[in-house]
């Protein structure tokens, strides 16, 4: 069964509202074109109005997002993607519209970056397999994992569920949008920003299919993001 019809549920003062809460509630920084959070608050009619229109009449473009750093517990920098505050508002838009869809075909084993999900249901599955006698365990990560996602093996996934063209579209733009650092933009053949608000969900259906094959294979895992905690039986 594939999902028709999104785009229209996008086109909502309303909903864009609840999506700019969200986007307030979780804060961070702004993106290329220096806007703040409260910046876009004290125009908040305005900007969502204009927002709305844009996506009405199709002429809504994503900026690029703003390269940064952090220093990982290794010493090494990992590299996030910040979007601007409007593309965070139409993306949380549709993650709210694509997230409960995606809900019912997610492995129940994926726990990361869901709604209701999170370690404590990691810590729950392991401890449920140990008590089941799986002990022998292959602890797997994918390196540069958001950085290595390929855009068109991405979009074949997306197809497969959304019928939706336009949605299709913002996504794809999303990806393309490319990333400023120091001043200067380059653009990719793969990868999604981590920073992004779509990202994560982005992730989990790369990695859906994984799941879905490892369950076959009659593997007991866990899996969080892209680290994965597949389980065979021992004595």
């Amino acid at each position: 069964m594939k999902w028709h019809n999104l785009y229209g549920r996008l086109l909502s003062y309303q909903r864009l509202l609840e999506a700019w809460l969200e986007v307030k509630a979780n804060g961070g920084a702004g993106g290329v074109d220096g806007v703040k959070l409260q910046d876009f608050e004290r125009n908040l009619e305005v900007n969502l109005q204009r927002v709305l229109q844009e996506l009405r009449d199709k002429s809504y473009t994503p900026q690029p997002v703003l390269r940064r750093y952090i220093l990982k517990r290794n010493g090494k920098k990992r590299p996030l993607g910040l979007p601007s505050i409007r593309d965070k508002v139409v993306q949380q838009a549709v993650v709210n519209i694509l997230q409960p869809l995606y809900e019912t075909v997610f492995h129940p084993a994926s726990v990361g970056f869901r709604p209701e999900k999170g370690t404590f249901n990691a810590f729950g599955r392991i401890i449920h397999l140990m008590e089941q006698r799986y002990v022998w365990v292959y602890d797997a990560d994918i390196k540069g994992y958001f950085d290595c996602i390929d855009h068109r093996l991405l979009m074949k996934l997306l197809k497969g569920k959304i019928a939706d063209r336009s949605i299709l579209n913002l996504i794809w733009h999303w990806l393309k949008a490319g990333v400023v650092e120091k001043g200067a933009r380059s653009f990719s053949k793969k990868g999604v920003p981590q920073g992004g608000v779509i990202s994560p969900l982005l992730a989990n259906i790369y990695l859906n299919e994984l799941d879905w094959e490892l369950e076959k294979e009659k593997m007991r895992f866990v899996r969080y993001a892209d680290d994965c905690a597949p389980r065979m039986r021992g004595a």
